[in-house]
């Protein structure tokens, strides 16, 4: 079997059982998000204006998970960046203790990070960027003391998640650097202005997506303004290495994804949420003003734990997200029928067992080649149209095909299913 995904999303969802892994996944990951905002709220007094930006976080976050929720790797990775952020920011804490359980925790998250979804390369590069960037703009001694935890920190990242990930490929995709993503996902940036047009258009405007994309501009916009107010110079330098972290993370994000054909709601939306909550934490987390075992920090700390922990608790108990239970006509199903579709080929195979394939990923001259060698073999071909890619080619098809509508395959919307009745004439390569 070749996986699409590195092994991270099933071993977490494995750790919880099939029927209230959804449950799990999504009030774990809610935890997880509103985690670092709880302990900086809990160690040092806030100003409104912090507040407002936590409760926008926080609502922020709870909206991609549930819009995500289908994608099982995507509110998985949102509960992990938080973490990842925090870690971060704290590797280059003053107090040796922080600094190194931060270093660590941050090697292992960052791995873990990795191994949940391929496109995470971009939110870790832009965690290693801010490493090393605060790294070489530290003073002589401070630099000598931040040297261990940041090494710490990217030794773990390199042994339990960019090796395993390596391995993983070399194993299902035959190279060490291929993937089992699609060759549009993988090809390389196509740098043509009706391209970026329609892409940005589309991830700006048309995708769930677009306000967590638009704040992540406004938040990296904020952060070179944030600067110039640092208290003194060590401060300054550490928002200075925050803030270009988050513009290379942002400019490499859209970079890559406004040049690729494939327009994915989510695919943008995980680099997007970590500028926003980094940028968030590097604002509002400052360094402790009084010792670091000051028993009434600790306590707050704990009272804090403790209301999140009393908050899962209660929602395991009592949130209950509806389980979707696709179904598709018998005919669809059939083992048979040749199904193609987009969105929901993987809903398909694993709620309906039936295997669907995406054709609109082949040419013009391939689809036309497979829709007529199927026809000619005798099978009955079904066309789920879950996207605009395969209703632009039902449209291109129109007048060459017979059209007959046999229901819709309902998952995360109701998408309607054609099949091909008569072919009016032989389909080749379009002129």
């Amino acid at each position: 079997m070749i996986h699409q995904y590195p092994p991270g999303a099933g071993l977490i969802l494995s750790l919880f059982h099939q029927d209230r892994r959804t449950q799990w996944a999504l009030v774990l990951a809610m935890a997880c998000i509103a985690l670092p905002f709880l302990l900086i709220a809990a160690e040092h007094r806030l100003q409104p204006a912090e507040i407002f930006a936590f409760a926008i976080v926080l609502l922020s976050g709870e909206q991609l998970l549930v819009d995500t929720l289908g994608a099982q790797s995507v509110p998985l990775t949102l509960g992990l960046i938080p973490l990842a952020a925090l870690g971060a920011w704290r590797t280059f804490s003053e107090t040796p203790a922080i600094r190194w359980t931060s270093g660590i925790a941050l090697g292992l998250i960052s791995a873990l990070l990795l191994l949940t979804r391929i496109t995470n390369l971009f939110v870790v590069g832009g965690l290693i960027i801010f490493l090393l960037l605060r790294l070489w703009l530290a003073d002589g001694n401070a630099r000598r003391s931040m040297v261990g935890p940041v090494a710490a920190a990217l030794a773990l990242l390199l042994i339990f998640g960019a090796v395993p990930l390596l391995i993983f490929n070399r194993i299902n995709a035959g190279h060490f650097l291929a993937s089992t993503y699609a060759a549009a996902d993988a090809a390389p940036p196509q740098f043509n202005w009706i391209l970026i047009r329609q892409t940005a258009y589309y991830y700006f405007h048309e995708s769930f997506a677009w306000r967590i994309t638009f704040a992540s501009i406004l938040v990296t916009g904020c952060a070179f303004i944030v600067i110039r107010s640092a208290r003194d110079r060590g401060q300054r330098r550490a928002l200075a290495a925050a803030a270009f972290a988050m513009l290379l993370t942002l400019s490499v994000n859209l970079v890559y994804f406004l040049t690729h054909t494939i327009r994915i709601p989510y695919y943008l939306a995980p680099g997007c949420f970590f500028i926003v909550v980094f940028g968030v934490i590097a604002f509002t987390d400052r360094p402790f003003s009084e010792d670091s075992r000051d028993r009434k920090r600790l306590l707050r700390v704990a009272a804090a734990l403790i209301v999140l922990a009393g908050c899962v608790e209660f929602e395991l108990r009592h949130f209950h997200p509806e389980v979707i239970r696709p179904s598709a006509p018998a005919e669809v199903t059939d083992p048979h029928s040749i199904v193609w579709a987009d969105m929901t080929s993987g809903t398909l195979l694993y709620y309906n067992g039936k295997y669907a394939s995406k054709l609109i990923f082949a040419p013009a001259c391939v689809q036309n080649r497979l829709i007529q060698a199927v026809y000619d073999a005798g099978r009955p071909q079904y066309f789920v149209v879950d996207s605009a890619d395969v209703q632009n080619l039902v449209n291109r098809l129109n007048e060459d095909v017979e059209w007959k509508r046999v229901g819709t395959y309902e998952a995360f919307g109701s998408a309607p299913i054609y099949k091909i009745a008569a072919l009016r004439k032989r389909l080749t390569c379009p002129g």
